[in-house]
């Protein structure tokens, strides 16, 4: 029995405190703070400045920068934020011919995907990608000897290129090799 009253003045302690927490927040939220209260009440002769008006209240001061430049200078319509430079324009052709050479292949299609290879290399520095993606186009269109020996020399040595996975799946993977040996060749490139 006596474990059961002080287990209940326990709880009447903390039903206690927890109820004081409440009532100190509310007062907190809703009653003026001090600041307030003194910004609110007129000025007595005393503390006014003599032949001045009242000053206008005060705006808050904005919470962040951001804001007071926004309400501020009016947005361009017309400006992207982040300029569009000659450099972003290189690098967006690129991807693109790379991206579309790539598409190409996903299709079968080696005649295109060569076309814009051989477009990138006169308009582009030769780069892993499209070499491995040279590379996929002669596996798609002739598979034999030397073509997946380049193609095994390009998987081992560029082991952060794109391509290499389509070059595993499409190259390097024969298609009369059994289901479980190729899930067992993807889980030891991880």
């Amino acid at each position: 029995m006596d474990d059961h009253g002080a287990v209940m003045r326990a709880r009447t302690k903390l039903t206690a405190v927890l109820g004081a927490c409440a009532l100190a927040l509310l007062a907190a939220t809703l009653l003026p703070s001090r600041r307030q209260a003194r910004s609110e009440r007129p000025a007595t002769p005393a503390t006014a400045a003599p032949d001045s008006a009242p000053l206008p209240p005060r705006k808050p001061a904005s919470t962040s920068s951001a804001i007071a430049l926004a309400n501020t200078a009016a947005p361009d319509p017309h400006r992207h934020p982040h300029p569009i430079t000659a450099e972003h324009r290189r690098l967006y052709r690129e991807a693109d011919l790379l991206d579309g050479a790539a598409a190409s292949l996903r299709k079968n299609d080696v005649a295109q995907a060569r076309a814009l290879l051989a477009q990138h290399g006169t308009e582009y520095e030769a780069r892993s990608d499209s070499e491995g993606l040279a590379l996929l186009a002669d596996c798609i269109e002739h598979r034999d000897t030397a073509s997946l020996e380049r193609a095994r020399g390009f998987y081992d040595r560029n082991i952060h290129s794109m391509v290499r996975r389509q070059l595993r799946t499409q190259c390097l993977e024969s298609a009369s090799q059994p289901r479980a040996a190729r899930i067992e060749a993807k889980a030891s490139d991880r």
